[in-house]
């Protein structure tokens, strides 16, 4: 019997998020190479992802409640259950040689899995989203929670140092990590996300609203914390130009602070619409002109927005506002003709942007957005950097 890979996350099907897309593409990857795949993941999640491997991987199913729903506490009683549940299964059914994929979250998985591979003796590789509890530091959380939630950072440490690879979405990330580890035998790879071209077909700019003439901005996704959506907001208030709408569609903590400015600001154009699954965002990522990629001060190398490499797919220029030497500044550095990069935190600066962008206009006939995405980012390319790292470890002794 050859080595096992194990794929552990709450999501592994590409219908639900962006977490369960990329799993179900790596998945994909690895299929290619290594016969005997495990999924362990919610029963509603491996339903659906059955629809892409049949019966080519084995699935160890966890019932799960839709844990967007309820409170704050009732979501991380959820969180802390079903990870203990995936840690279970894991424990019961993995063996030493063996190689172990998750990602860093539900956030509790991570330290549980770490713990489990003291005892079972696999090989971990880590897939990281977003580091916590660092990323919610940078928010305007009481400096009480910041501070409590800062004590489990040595923790979180101590798992990442347990690991045998990291995968880091963002350059920005990856040097963060290795500050976090410092410890060598740990390999930390940059690996950014992607998109599946072949899946994903192109369609050109003049997708857009066919009633209004104005210029459309668009954010699309989670309307949390980390999104900066107060900064975005206060930068709307001084846009001058009045050939311009904004269209938020997403849910999350900030989306009251959005419904708030629409009935304080009637003479402002901005709309807000419910959020999409992962099955349908093709047609909204369609929609406008430029797509708004958004985070937070504070927040280099700590997360990457999967939505950015989505928007380059359908040919959107990105008004990118993040921090300096974040892996989006390196983004729009290398390639500037894809949009227009802000400086997290300065919402002056963010409104003359805007403001410029309305007077210059879009220009509709370029593909540069696409071709990055084609030449860099498509699933096609960077599958080999995943095949390459489980193959080394399969020969690490």
């Amino acid at each position: 019997m050859g080595t096992k890979i194990f794929i552990v996350s709450e999501f592994v099907d590409k219908k639900q998020n962006s977490t369960g897309f990329y799993f179900s593409k790596i998945a994909s990857a690895i299929l290619e190479d290594n016969p005997e795949v495990v999924i362990i993941s919610s029963k509603r999640s491996c339903e659906l992802a059955k629809n892409n491997f049949g019966t080519s991987v084995d699935y160890s199913t966890i019932e799960s409640k839709d844990r967007k729903k309820g409170t704050v506490i009732s979501r991380g009683l959820h969180d802390l259950s079903f990870s203990i549940k995936l840690a279970i299964k894991l424990f019961k059914s993995s063996s030493k040689g063996d190689i172990v994929i998750s990602g860093s979250n539900p956030t509790l998985l991570l330290f549980l899995i770490s713990f489990i591979k003291l005892f079972k003796k696999f090989k971990l590789v880590l897939i990281v989203h977003d580091i916590f509890p660092e990323n919610v530091g940078t928010t305007r959380f009481s400096l009480v929670y910041s501070s409590f939630l800062r004590v489990f950072i040595p923790f979180f440490n101590l798992a990442f140092k347990r690991s045998d690879a990291i995968v880091a979405i963002g350059r920005d990330m990856k040097e963060v990590l290795f500050d976090k580890i410092k410890n060598d035998k740990v390999k930390i790879k940059y690996i950014p996300n992607f998109v599946d071209l072949n899946e994903f077909k192109f369609k050109s700019l003049q997708n857009k609203n066919p009633n209004t003439d104005k210029i459309e901005f668009n954010f699309f996704g989670n309307l949390g914390l980390l999104q900066g959506i107060e900064n975005l907001l206060e930068s709307i208030s001084m846009v001058k130009n009045k050939n311009v709408r904004f269209n938020f569609i997403g849910d999350g903590s900030e989306r009251p602070l959005v419904e708030k400015f629409i009935n304080c600001h009637k003479d402002i154009d901005v709309n807000l619409a419910d959020p999409v699954s992962m099955e349908d965002n093709l047609d909204t990522l369609l929609l406008g002109d430029v797509a708004i990629i958004s985070l937070g001060k504070g927040m280099k190398g700590l997360c990457v927005p999967s939505k950015t490499y989505f928007s380059l797919a359908v040919n959107k220029p990105l008004l990118i506002i993040s921090d300096r030497d974040s892996e989006l500044d390196h983004l729009i550095k290398e390639h500037p003709r894809i949009g227009w990069f802000c400086e997290a935190g300065n919402p002056e600066n963010l409104a003359h942007t805007i403001d410029k962008i309305c007077v210059e206009g879009i220009d509709k006939e370029r593909e540069d957005p696409f071709n990055v995405v084609k030449n860099f980012y498509d699933f096609a390319l960077v599958k080999e950097d995943y095949k390459k790292l489980i193959k080394d470890l399969k020969a690490l002794k």
